[in-house]
């Protein structure tokens, strides 16, 4: 495009970026330009440091024209941030490496799809004369393989959140690139970048694991080969978009073509607009919106901006390629030896049926592992030298993994708690069904639920500082100590194979903090034992909220409680054999949340399902030994009720007869040993269950 024109720019900077702030996501793959919004929103000093630093590195690059090639090539050390939970987004080493091998042919021009850039814009193709190496030195001088991981639920986040994502890992930007990986960008962004000399708090590119490389997680779609990194690397030493980010805008690069705006897909030559023929937009430029597949050229003018930019002190990268830095960082060539590893461990899936196998994936990082040693309580088999063994569970419960790994500089272990989780197959119970937290244990969840709380701090538990009825119900105290993240709640499982139209209520409870406020309430449902979860309910914010603003600690009253009836008459639920639920509280900066009476029935209330019952219910729960079932008939009916165990095992059966209306009180006559029991009632229309928790 055309050389700078210093009044465009300034009416640009100051006029255009306003508008920039509100445009539609949709259209814009980088967010390289939002990103400086928000951070001048911060500091209003920057668009006028940002004009200056332009014009001088717009001087400095007309010096360096024509010259990309001469010396020795510019070398920039490089740290990678994966930002996971333990998802697809957790990527492997050797799509980081693979990433890192397309950045060096792109910018050093030794990528193979070079034949494809048309022959009239071959003159200015330019060898950029910069390479990237991850570092082997960290920080503090340790050994490293260039590659941090931290778990975080900011792995979905917003250009809002990248001061938050950053704080989690950063390395000195003075010394490194660093470069964050993530799993979603909110509002379809692939990446996004700072330009040079702001915030060192937030410097360095930013890009979704499936934007990464060209293996692993990136295997499909447009954006499969890495350019999404080359374009915002592109940025981070001073480039812009070719259009200028205007219709007919200026890059402030000559050799560019004026634009009149972003290209998508793979145009086909030439792509005329802003009276830019015969030759036309230059699509293929690393700095447009095209398709990864045609990316294939930086200009000259764009590699003397770039390399004007390592040179600049201001910019705050021209130590990064200093033979001082290189050997601080271990990129100079010389190999650092074996590094101390860390041991980590992912997995497929946490939650199965039993009988059903899991495959675990070892997650070791910081160097490369010799031997493996995998101890897998409950499975078959119950240990495993391999790195990524598969392991069958047939008994029901909770396990834990743990793995020791070992190079040449030592070993290092981990053990993951509760991270398998074998659900009983068959189901545990059919509808109607009602579960009122009564009869659990205050500070834990009922014995046949389950909790995930990877985050940790504050999750689940049952109460009795309020209910709906009864004396309990589940809550998250949400208000203090605890961090944004999923808590999940999941139920135990049932059998709604004859079912049709299932209906589940539940009672809800919660404020929000401020009108800013935007927790979110999720249900869902799963028929694999919780290898998938398909959504049934969502609310958030002010519509989650039943009790308005309440800045202090939230117990609700009488007032506060809000029936919520889901619809689970879908074919992925009704009619099948093994279902549970799962209850999701995502806090970001509400009030405590409540839950009590969650029911589930067959489309009518849940008092017309009861038929000819009026009550059941245990007094005691939990008892010493005995207890006492109270059942109240509305007319005469057969009945049959049994004490099972948690694997649905026939511990007691209690009686099976007909009995007149009115009440009856029934004891259960033998001594029970310390557990877990249910206590279940049948007639010929109705079935239901409690459980009964025996304390001696």
């Amino acid at each position: 495009m055309k050389s700078s024109n210093i009044v465009f720019f300034l009416v640009f900077l100051f006029g255009v970026f306003s508008v920039q702030l509100v445009r539609a996501q949709s259209d814009s793959h980088c967010g390289a330009e939002d990103v400086f919004l928000l951070e001048s929103q911060k500091d209003e000093s920057l668009s006028s440091k940002r004009y200056q630093y332009e014009t001088k590195i717009s001087n400095d690059a007309l010096q360096l024209l024509n010259a990309e090639n001469a010396g020795t090539s510019k070398i920039i050390p490089v740290v990678v941030h994966v930002i996971h939970e333990y998802g697809p987004e957790n990527i492997s080493k050797a799509q980081i490496l693979d990433q890192i091998r397309i950045l060096n042919e792109d910018f050093r021009r030794t990528n193979a799809d070079t034949v494809n850039t048309p022959s009239a814009f071959l003159p200015v193709a330019a060898d950029c004369n910069i390479e990237f190496k991850l570092a082997t030195i960290d920080p503090n001088g340790n050994c490293t393989d260039g590659i941090v991981r931290v778990y975080s639920p900011l792995t979905n986040s917003s250009i809002a959140d990248g001061a938050m994502v950053k704080a989690l890992s950063r390395w000195p930007n003075d010394k490194y690139l660093n470069y964050w990986v993530v799993r979603t960008i909110t509002g379809g962004i692939l990446g996004y970048a700072t330009f040079p000399g702001g915030n060192d708090n937030v410097d360095g590119i930013v890009c979704g694991h499936n934007y990464t490389g060209s293996i692993g997680t990136a295997f499909f779609g447009a954006y499969n080969l890495g350019r999404t990194a080359t374009h915002e690397v592109g940025h981070w030493l001073s480039l812009r978009h070719i259009w200028g980010d205007s219709n007919c805008g200026d890059d402030l690069v000559a050799d560019t073509p004026t634009a009149a705006g972003s290209n998508f897909g793979c145009l086909t030559y030439p792509h005329v607009s802003c009276n830019n023929g015969p030759n036309g937009d230059m699509f293929m430029n690393y700095m447009d919106y095209s398709d990864d597949v045609c990316f294939n050229i930086f200009t000259s003018g764009q590699s003397a901006r770039m390399n004007a930019t390592l040179n600049d002190p201001t910019s705050g990268r021209n130590n990064l390629w200093t033979q001082a830095n290189l050997i601080a960082t271990g990129t100079d060539g010389t190999s650092p030896g074996a590094c101390n590893l860390i041991a980590d461990i992912s997995n497929i899936e946490q939650m199965i049926c039993s009988g059903d196998s899991i495959s675990f994936i070892d997650m070791t990082w910081n160097g490369d592992v010799d031997t493996w040693s995998w101890s897998f309580p409950g499975g078959t088999p119950a240990s495993s030298s391999a790195q990524n063994p598969i392991i069958y569970y047939n008994t029901p419960g909770i396990y834990n993994v743990s793995l020791t790994v070992t190079n040449a500089a030592g070993s290092d272990s981990i053990s993951r708690q509760n991270l398998v989780v074998v659900r009983n197959s068959p189901a545990q119970f059919t509808v109607p069904y009602t579960e009122d937290f009564d009869a659990a244990i205050i500070g834990s969840v009922p014995t046949d639920y389950l909790v995930s709380n990877v985050a940790g701090l504050n999750t689940w538990q049952v109460t009795d500082i309020a209910s709906v009825s009864g004396s309990n119900s589940i809550f998250i105290n949400n208000l203090n100590n605890n961090v944004d993240g999923e808590d999940e709640l999941i139920t135990a499982t049932f059998d709604l194979s004859n079912v049709s139209g299932t209906m589940m209520s539940f009672d809800l409870a919660y404020a929000t903090r401020s009108s800013s406020s935007t927790d979110r309430f999720k249900v869902f449902a799963s028929n694999d034992c919780g290898k998938t979860w398909g959504l049934r309910y969502t609310k958030s914010g002010a519509a989650l909220s039943t009790a308005g603003i309440v800045t202090s600690t939230f117990v609700p009253v009488a007032g506060d409680w809000r029936q919520e009836l889901v619809n689970l008459s879908t074919s992925s639920v009704s009619g099948r054999d093994h279902v549970m639920f799962k209850f999701q509280f995502l806090n970001n900066g509400g009030n405590n949340i409540f839950i009590d009476n969650i029911n589930l029935f067959t489309g009518v209330s849940v008092n017309e399902l009861n038929g000819s019952i009026a009550n059941f219910n245990l007094v005691p729960n939990p008892a010493n030994g005995f207890t006492t079932i109270e059942l109240d008939l509305k007319k005469g009916e057969k009945i049959k009720i049994d004490v099972l165990d948690l694997s649905g095992r026939l511990v007691e059966p209690v009686i099976e007869k007909k009995l007149d209306s009115g009440s009856h009180y029934i004891p259960i006559i033998s001594k029970l040993s310390n557990g877990v029991y249910f206590v279940t009632l049948q007639t010929q229309n109705f079935s239901s269950a409690k459980k009964l928790i025996i304390i001696n």
